[in-house]
Formats: C-alpha cells, sequence, structure tokens
C-alpha cells in the first residue's frame, strides 16, 4: 500500500485507515508494503496514522462540549418566562379610557428577555408565536460558534481535566512508567487540545518521593536543631557564669579588697573552687562539644537532601534540554585562581586606610611593614632555657590530649548511635542483610571502645610522666 493510497483511504474512510493499523495483521501488511519505499514515506505513513488518531480525540472532545451546551440550553428552556399577551396580538393595540388605538413602531413593547447563565454566556431568548415558552434568539444561534469553547466554566473545565488525572491506589510498578527516558510529550488534558505533559519513569518517581519525604523530615529535623542549640546557648551561659563567680571569689580572697570595696562572701576552701573551676570548664566545652555535634548532623542531612535532589534535577534538566527550553549546559571551565603577594597587599591595604574620610588609627604613624625572613626572628634559647620549654609544651599537650581523651570516652555512645544510623541508610531493608550489618558493625565498635579507653588510659600515663618532668 503506498503513501498516497494509505492518505486517500484516510481521507475517505477514516475507520478503515485505523483498522488497517490497529491490528496486527493489516498493520504488518502495511509497514511490509512500506517497507518497500524509502524512510520519509515510511515517516508519512507513521505521521499520517498519529493526525488521525490525534484527531478522532480532538473531535471527541468537541462532541462532548457541544453535547453539554446542548444540555444546559435545555435547562435554561425550562425555566424561560410566559409570553405577554401583547406578543400575541397580530397588530399591538393601546387600551387608554376604553380607547383602543393601533401603537406606533417606537411604542411597540419590546420582546422580553429572559437571561439564564450558562458558563458565562447569559441566554437572550424571545417569545414564540404560540406563547407557551422561548426559543432562543437568532443573535444566540450567530454567537453559539464562537462562545462554544467558552460554554464550561472553570470549574467545569477542571473536572474534565480531573478525569485524566492518574491516581495510585495500590502502589506503583515498574510497569505503570514509560520504559524509556523522561521526556516532555504532547497530549490533550480533555479540555485543551495539545499541551505538554512530563512523561516519567519508575526511577523519576522514586526520587522525587525520597527527595519530598527527606525534605520533610530536615526541616522538622531543623526546627528542632535549633530549640536544641536555643537550649544549650542559655546552659552554655549559665556554666560561664558559674565559672565567672568562682574566678570573682577566688581573686578577692587571694588579693584582698579595700576598706571601700564591698569583700564578697566568705569563699570556700579554695581548693574546692578551684576544682568546681576545672569541672565547669570540662562541661563548658562539653556544651560546646554538644553544639557542634547538632550542627554536624544537620549538615549530614543536608548534604544527603542536596544529593537527592540533584539527582531528581539532573532528569529534570535531561527532559527540558531535551525539549529545547533550556540549553544545554556549558563544560565548565577551571578559573585561574590569582596569587596574592603579602606585601602588595598590605601596601594596597594602607592606601585604602589612608584614602578614608574618618581612618580608625592614626595612618601616618604606621611604621612600614619589614617582611623580611630574619624580621622579628626570636633568638635561639640556650640549652637549659629549651628543656624548661620542652618540658611546658610536654605539660600543655598531656593536658590536652586528656581532655580530648575524656571527651571521646564519655560521648562514645552517641558516636556510635551517630554512625549507627548513617550507615543504616545505606543497608538494604531485610533480615539477612540487617543481621549481618548489626554484627560487623558491633565487632568493629568494640574495636573503637578499646582504642578510645586505651587512647585516655595513655593520656592520663603522659600527664603523670609530664607532671613528674615538671617538678624536677
Amino acid at each position: 500500500m503506498h503513501c498516497r493510497s494509505l492518505d486517500r483511504l484516510g481521507r475517505r474512510d477514516p475507520d478503515l485507515l485505523l483498522a488497517a493499523t490497529s491490528f496486527p495483521t493489516t498493520r504488518s501488511c502495511v509497514l511490509r508494503d512500506a517497507s518497500q519505499h524509502d524512510e520519509a514515506t515510511v515517516l508519512h505513513i507513521q505521521q499520517g496514522v498519529k493526525n488521525y488518531l490525534f484527531d478522532t480525540k480532538r473531535r471527541a472532545s468537541k462532541q462532548f462540549r457541544e453535547d453539554s451546551f446542548q444540555v444546559q440550553l435545555a435547562e435554561a428552556a425550562k425555566t424561560e418566562l410566559p409570553a405577554s399577551p401583547t406578543a400575541f396580538a397580530e397588530k399591538p393595540q393601546d387600551n387608554i379610557d376604553g380607547n383602543t388605538r393601533p401603537l406606533e413602531t417606537s411604542q411597540r413593547p419590546k420582546e422580553p428577555e429572559v437571561l439564564h447563565p450558562v458558563g458565562n454566556l447569559h441566554l437572550v431568548t424571545s417569545v414564540a408565536s404560540e406563547g407557551a415558552s422561548g426559543l432562543p434568539s437568532p443573535r444566540l444561534q450567530e454567537a453559539l460558534a464562537e462562545t462554544l469553547k467558552w460554554a464550561l466554566t472553570l470549574d467545569e473545565e477542571q473536572a474534565i481535566r480531573g478525569d485524566n488525572y492518574a491516581h495510585f491506589y495500590d502502589g506503583e510498578e515498574p510497569g505503570d512508567y514509560t520504559a524509556g527516558p523522561a521526556r516532555l510529550v504532547l497530549t490533550v488534558d480533555g479540555v485543551q487540545e495539545l499541551c505538554p505533559a512530563l512523561l516519567i519513569t519508575h526511577e523519576s518517581s522514586q526520587l522525587v518521593q525520597r527527595a519530598v519525604t527527606m525534605e520533610r523530615e530536615f526541616l522538622k529535623a531543623e526546627c528542632k536543631a535549633l530549640d536544641d542549640k536555643k537550649v544549650l546557648r542559655r546552659l552554655k551561659n549559665d556554666v560561664s557564669g558559674q565559672i565567672r563567680k568562682r574566678k570573682y571569689l577566688t581573686q578577692g580572697d587571694e588579693e584582698g579588697t579595700s576598706d571601700e570595696e564591698q569583700a564578697p562572701d566568705p569563699p570556700e576552701d579554695r581548693g574546692s573552687l578551684q576544682q568546681q573551676m576545672q569541672v565547669l570548664e570540662l562541661m563548658l566545652k562539653d556544651v560546646e562539644y554538644r553544639t557542634q555535634e547538632v550542627d554536624a548532623g544537620i549538615e549530614t542531612q543536608a548534604q544527603i537532601l542536596r544529593k537527592v535532589q540533584k539527582e531528581v534535577n539532573d532528569q529534570l534538566e535531561e527532559a527540558f534540554v531535551n525539549a529545547q527550553l533550556i540549553a544545554p549546559a556549558a563544560t565548565p571551565e577551571e578559573a585561574e585562581v590569582e596569587s596574592l603577594d603579602f606585601a602588595g597587599e598590605y601596601d594596597r591595604f594602607l592606601a585604602r586606610l589612608r584614602a578614608g574620610d574618618d581612618p580608625l588609627i592614626e595612618i601616618e604613624d604606621v611604621v612600614p611593614l619589614d617582611t623580611s625572613v630574619d624580621y622579628l626572628r626570636v633568638e635561639p634559647l640556650s640549652e637549659e632555657a629549651q628543656v624548661e620549654q620542652d618540658v611546658v609544651d610536654e605539660w600543655h599537650a598531656a593536658k590536652l590530649a586528656i581532655e580530648e581523651a575524656r571527651r571521646d570516652y564519655q560521648m562514645k555512645a552517641v558516636l556510635r548511635k551517630k554512625a549507627w544510623d548513617l550507615e543504616l541508610q545505606d543497608v538494604p531493608e531485610d533480615e539477612d542483610n540487617l543481621k549481618a550489618f548489626r554484627i560487623e558493625f558491633d565487632l568493629r565498635w568494640l574495636e573503637r571502645y578499646r582504642a578510645i579507653t586505651r587512647a585516655l588510659i595513655d593520656a592520663e600515663a603522659a600527664v603523670h610522666v609530664a607532671a613528674e618532668r615538671a617538678k624536677e
């Protein structure tokens, strides 16, 4: 069957054309005959079939609107006003004081108008010769073709569109979606003849659902984190206030007070105050660590959310680039970062300060900056002084190490819970995988607990050694 024959067949008998391209047997015959021609001919045949199917849907939609309009018109006709007696007379008369005389043309009664809302159109009807009911006026019939598309209200149009929407009541399956990539396609929404719609895959649906769910969870976690940080900030202020109070008591006890100053309350034992201050300082650092932990948890969730949203945006970008609504992304070029010279930057900054109207410092008194290697170089310490400095450095390093070891030891349960929640997200949700993951995780954190305990023991030993060396 040639392409021209197929076109003539479609114009003469569209139903026959549909049958020829709908059933497997006849369709294979048509395509087999069409395969004898070039590729352009085959594409023309396929386009003709596609246009016929689309026109069929369009005619059905148009017929639906016409039927709806006729139903509304019939409902309006049922509520027509009765005809006035004047309209039945062959020549309208005017009866004044028993004298009947013909009315002038300008005095004749107008046709009674009955308004019936049909969509956003008002029907104007005239009275029939029998006077039983009103019929549509010629003006309405003339405007019917132009106003047909407005016969439906916006709510009615949306109701028609709603019949074409997809609703998943029993879950979704991969077979419910296209096997191809996500793309914009032309379709009919029930009202508009041609409009673009997003054709998505099962993977796209899963990504969107996961992104929406994670964003909701992130917003809840973010609100909770703000409340937690507010509580921790108040606790930090309370701890700082207690530290300042004890510093004031110990300093007042050591330095004494003048006669004019009011002496503070008798302080407790100075050693007890010092111990309390050490505990409070460690508690202050612990509060800061808990605040950092809250920030780290929110940042982790934000990174995961951004990753999922990027996967959704990648599929949407591919679809819109294919539809030529977005230009393809250009290959990013590595930006050249200019190295900054310290001396030059210092001179330029000093020049801007001097050019200001109200400088913060006396610019003219600033001595030129010497950035040479030997400038302000400290003379090397003597052997004895170097030994003393090494002992002091060792003592401070031991103190920092034991504070960090104690903090890790106190927070080991929190660290384990955080690692469990983070790693569990990548484990498949079945009993065997969860059991294997739990065993491996417990063994790994058992070793971690031992390492944390060993680090604390070593730090305490290092502090003891540093203290002995300092005494010597």
